[in-house]
């Protein structure tokens, strides 16, 4: 398959062609213009076997960068699971509320809505979300997956851990320590024993709170 790609790319495929070629099982004997090209392979691949490209995973950036989809997170729609949108409407992203009408417009296994919101922005149905008989790759809104470095450990997960420490610090819910630094202190003290009590390392020396906020501002948004 490997060598299949390499032959591709000589050719002038893009790597989006590249990966229209593997479900057809055999060499590429054209280039990315459809001009045959001389001394090309001929015959199956791989004894008849062929791939089929079910997925693609990356981070929501990519996807809407490479794609050209929308939900970049600068746009006035920076979702790219739903029409949430930046206006002052009901469907502004941060409203929240239980009948927030975006939360019933998902795309999640919903294609057919997607390609409506593509084509209300303005955008090209990119060629891997055409069916295959348009000479596409005929994936969907559930061949989209995340990746978990972008979206937990470096998305989600710090926010929730910041949020938290916020939560423990300026509020007295563990703590009758009368200051959000003296709490900062006890929760740190904390954390340490638990080390300790693994017998495990940590990359922090300290924390404190200019770690997780603005000590000035600290109910900024």
């Amino acid at each position: 398959m490997t060598r299949t790609l390499a032959h591709a790319h000589s050719n002038g495929w893009n790597w989006c062609g590249h990966f229209l070629l593997p479900p057809r099982g055999g060499w590429p004997t054209t280039n990315a213009s459809g001009m045959l090209v001389a001394g090309s392979r001929v015959g199956l691949l791989a004894g008849g076997f062929f791939l089929i490209v079910w997925g693609c995973k990356g981070d929501t950036e990519f996807h809407c960068n490479h794609f050209r989809i929308p939900g970049h997170w600068s746009s006035n729609f920076p979702c790219a699971d739903c029409p949430a949108d930046t206006s002052t409407s009901p469907m502004r992203w941060s409203n929240f509320k239980a009948d927030a009408p975006w939360k019933v417009l998902g795309f999640a296994g919903n294609t057919e809505r997607w390609l409506r919101h593509v084509a209300a922005r303005g955008k090209n149905v990119h060629i891997i979300f055409k069916a295959v008989a348009d000479g596409g790759l005929g994936l969907g809104t559930e061949h989209l997956f995340r990746d978990t470095l972008h979206i937990c450990c470096l998305g989600i997960l710090p926010h929730l851990l910041g949020n938290t420490l916020w939560v423990l610090c300026f509020t007295t819910i563990i703590s009758s320590v009368r200051t959000p630094a003296g709490r900062m202190n006890e929760v740190w003290e904390r954390i340490t024993d638990k080390y300790k009590q693994r017998q495990t390392g940590s990359q922090f020396n300290w924390i404190d709170l200019s770690t997780f906020t603005d000590e000035k501002k600290p109910n900024a948004e």
